[in-house]
């Protein structure tokens, strides 16, 4: 009974201070003599009321009010090891969910899953499920979606989880995840995802000599299972590029025959290049039906092969590295110059070379594939890399925190005990209007937090009524101006981050004037990443920018905005002296954000 009680108490036990009324009313009425029957009870009602009062608050009560309405958070894995048609069928089963919901205040939210979770759908009453994703499907990683999931359930209903998958992970254990959920009483409901290959290839593995000479010839052992009798096409790349293995026949392929269970197949091969050698075999059926997956067909190994030495040069102005190129070539090493766009190529171009050198080299110059291939180039293959050092080189080139960092023996952040100028970056966040909104949001605040060092200060402000912290007509921090520190904070907030469809950029721009005059800091700076179609600040507030120095960059994406809207954008970054950036393509944000982050740590 008093579980239905809509009031509870911290320490129920204290409530038996009360009690001590009966032995106050017994003293009371010994001690009446003289006084009158009705000031008697009067003065007995008054400290009987006071006592319980103080029974009742040191018992400390909190008042419970109970919601009917549930929200339901649905993890769903859009990794490639599931079939597109049942991540289909998935979806129409959980469009019936959504349909069949029967309270009017129930919310639903999504989270889609792959390599990385991405939050298609906060919770809301209205919402839509969409199970769309725009991240790497090659790998799963359930436990990181479970999390989020949890991180966006409200506190005023109760919750479920609603996990989607096939159950299968790449990365960290889903079960941690449930556990966490369970500590924090949120139920989570599996709906399995099953299916059967009656008819599949599996290529399970490439075995190649470790290490060889140039000019030597290899034999490459390919290890392909089929459940049936299976034929199709071998092909070869060296570095991405194609291997004839049949030069007397039409195609650069060979034809296999393969028989149920696994199949041993030879595959020769000629090094004709020195350095880290990236064979990828792939076998093709020739009859599209007799393999249900071919995303399992393709395996891959490494040979490293002794040379004279094969160097790569990368730099935006040859003329800067001839000294270097002709030093390079006297010594006997072959020297190939490129420029930032040959890294494109990733880890499977820079196998054909012992070294790469990148010459004042800046972070967005190239994108984040690019990237990620240098750190492979040297973690996972072996090959040598050398930064030479310029105004667009290490730290002030946008390198830190990226994951070629990692690979060079060099701190890029500042260390804290020196005195530097500290700079000071607002993001102001309504990418909501373009494709992937949200996901590209997160992507490019992201890109900007990492590109800063640990002593610069970072602020991130969306239009949303729901976040903590101070609001200006629904323009509120998602994370408070602070310094960037470890940037765990900031980036878990960028990850989480709602992004609202702001009316006005003027709320948004006071917001961020008033975070940045709040700290110590020698350059501020605002990106603005936005369709352009919220109306324009007023010329007072611009020129209160300024007046404070502080400049504005903005950057404009697909969505509502019109020329008008550009020409109002462009006019504000040209007013405040920041720059303007007309973007049709949405990989090119995350180069643009390092690139303007970057301004701000070279303070």
């Amino acid at each position: 009974m008093l579980a239905e009680l809509p009031i509870t108490f911290e320490h129920p036990l204290l409530l038996l201070v009360a009690l001590l009324v009966l032995p106050m009313i017994l003293l009371a009425r010994i001690g009446a003599a003289g006084q009158g029957r009705g000031k008697l009870i009067a003065s007995l009602v008054v400290r009987s009321l006071l006592l319980m009062l103080l029974a009742v608050a040191l018992a400390r009560p909190s008042v419970i009010d109970r919601g009917e309405s549930l929200t339901l958070m649905v993890v769903a894995d859009m990794s490639q090891s599931i079939p597109q048609s049942l991540q289909r069928d998935s979806g129409e089963f959980l469009a019936r969910v959504e349909e069949a919901k029967r309270n009017e205040e129930d919310r639903i939210g999504v989270v889609t899953v792959a390599e990385a979770s991405e939050i298609r759908q906060t919770p809301d009453s209205n919402a839509r499920i969409q199970l769309d994703h725009a991240g790497d499907p090659a790998a799963t990683n359930l436990s990181s979606a479970v999390r989020t999931a949890i991180s966006l359930l409200p506190t005023d209903t109760a919750n479920r989880i609603l996990l989607v998958s096939d159950g299968n992970e790449t990365e960290a254990s889903v079960l941690e995840a449930i556990e966490l959920a369970t500590a924090n009483d949120i139920p989570v409901d599996v709906l399995p995802i099953e299916y059967e290959y009656e008819r599949e290839v599996v290529f399970e593995g490439l075995k190649a000599p470790s290490r060889a000479r140039i000019g030597q010839s290899i034999d490459l052992r390919a290890f392909i299972n089929s459940s049936t009798e299976t034929e199709g096409i071998l092909r070869l790349r060296r570095n991405g590029r194609v291997v004839d293995l049949d030069p007397e026949g039409p195609g650069d392929g060979i034809a296999i025959k393969l028989e149920p269970g696994t199949n041993p197949i030879s595959i020769p091969a000629t090094l004709d290049l020195g350095g880290a050698q990236r064979f990828t075999a792939v076998f093709e059926p020739l009859d599209p039906e007799a393999d249900s997956l071919q995303e399992n067909n393709i395996y891959e190994a490494v040979t490293f092969v002794s040379s004279d030495g094969r160097v790569l040069v990368i730099s935006s102005d040859p003329s800067e590295v001839d000294g270097l190129v002709r030093a390079l070539r006297s010594g006997g090493l072959e020297v190939v110059v490129e420029d930032t766009l040959a890294l494109a190529g990733g880890s499977a171009y820079l196998n054909g070379f012992d070294t790469a050198i990148l010459s004042n080299v800046a972070r967005w110059e190239i994108d984040i594939e690019a990237d990620r291939g240098l750190r492979s180039y040297v973690h996972d293959l072996g090959g040598g890399l050398i930064m030479l050092g310029g105004d667009r080189s290490f730290g002030a080139g946008g390198w830190i925190d990226s994951e070629t960092a990692k690979a060079i023996p060099v701190r890029l952040d500042p260390p804290q005990e020196r005195q530097l100028t500290r700079g000071a970056l607002a993001l102001i966040m309504h990418s909501c209007e373009m494709p992937q909104g949200n996901f590209w949001g997160q992507r490019t605040a992201i890109s900007a937090i990492e590109a800063l060092s640990s002593l610069d200060y970072v602020g991130i402000i969306t239009f949303n009524f729901a976040a903590a912290g101070p609001n200006i007509n629904g323009c509120s921090w998602d994370y408070p101006m602070q310094v960037a520190g470890d940037k765990s904070g900031a980036i878990a907030a960028a990850k989480s981050m709602t992004i609202g469809d702001m009316p006005s950029f003027a709320p948004s721009m006071q917001l961020a004037l008033q975070g940045l005059m709040g700290v110590n800091a020698g350059q501020r700076h605002v990106i603005v990443i936005s369709d352009g179609d919220p109306s324009v600040p007023s010329r007072n507030l611009l020129d209160q920018y300024v007046a404070a120095g502080v400049t504005i960059t903005t950057i404009m994406v697909g969505g509502h905005g019109t020329g008008i809207d550009r020409n109002n954008m462009k006019g504000v970054a040209e007013y405040t002296g920041g720059t303007f950036y007309n973007v049709t393509n949405p990989k090119a944000l995350p180069k643009i954000f390092i690139k303007e982050a970057t301004l701000v740590s070279r303070s």
